[in-house]
Parts: structure tokens; sequence; C-alpha cells
């Protein structure tokens, strides 16, 4: 049974996930929300997709996932992810040199879990259509905003 963190009680479906979860990580397979939701539940594919979806934007499944994680030091200081990226940084050829691409692609991910880029930057603009026009009108109006569009 995973240490819950502070918040609402989880339902006994959702400690049982988690301890799914951490029992595959553990043994060395990918880490799915997903598939542990569909042994659990016994649910399909596609929905135990949305249901994993759902609970992890729960914060207190979330939470309590990621302490349960850290207590079997599968993340965090000291832990199998942190020894796996730090020998990656020390990655090497075959001949014995320094094997940068690889260094870069585990420095990217160390990066990505730190939280060090920026989230991606996506504008959206609105409009309001009055239909009430002709043809011509509807036309007219459609190819202003083509152009303002490609400006």
């Amino acid at each position: 049974m995973p240490k819950r963190a502070k918040g609402r009680k989880l339902t006994s479906k959702e400690e049982a996930v988690i301890v799914d979860v951490v029992r595959s990580v553990n043994k060395g397979d990918k880490f799915s929300v997903a598939r542990s939701v569909e042994r659990i539940h016994d649910a399909t594919k596609k929905s135990s997709a949305v249901i994993a979806s759902r609970k992890m934007s729960n914060d207190d499944f979330r939470n309590t996932l990621m302490a349960a994680l850290e207590q079997r030091e599968i993340i965090g200081a000291d832990s199998k992810v942190e020894q796996v990226l730090s020998e990656g940084l020390d990655a090497l050829t075959e001949k014995e040199n320094p094997d940068f691409r690889v260094r870069l692609d585990y420095a990217k991910e160390i990066n990505k879990i730190a939280g060090v880029y920026a989230p991606e930057r996506r504008e959206t603009k609105s409009m309001t259509l009055n239909l009430n026009m002709s043809e011509e009108e509807l036309k007219k109006k459609i190819a202003e905003l083509g152009k303002e569009f490609e400006n």
C-alpha cells in the first residue's frame, strides 16, 4: 500500500493502480499508468488511457504515485533514474571516445525533467462573424480574413 500524500483519500482501485505501476517499474517495465489501469479496472486500451489521463491530472493521485516511486528509490535523489541519467551523461562510443550525441540526448532529458524548457508558446485569435449578409459580402469577408491570417 503506497504512503498517501496529503489530500483526499484514494479509492482502493487507485491505490491498486499505484501499487501496480510501482511494481512494474521496479521490475524494469516501462512506466505506464494506462497499462496498470487496464489491468486493475479490466478496461480496454482506449478507455484505460482516458482513465489514466484523468488520474494523472488529479493532484492527490499523482502526488501519491510520485511519493511511492520516491519511497522505492525509483525517482529522486540517489534513485535508479538518477543513476541511469548519470551513466548516459558519461556515454562512450565503441572506441571508448565520448559519445556526444548520446550525452546530448541525456542532457535534454534531464532538462525536460527539471522543467528548464519554456512551455510551447501558442497564439490564438478569435473572431465573431455576422452571417446576415449576402453571398458577395461573405466572399469579401472571407478574403479579408484570409489576408489577415497570412500576415
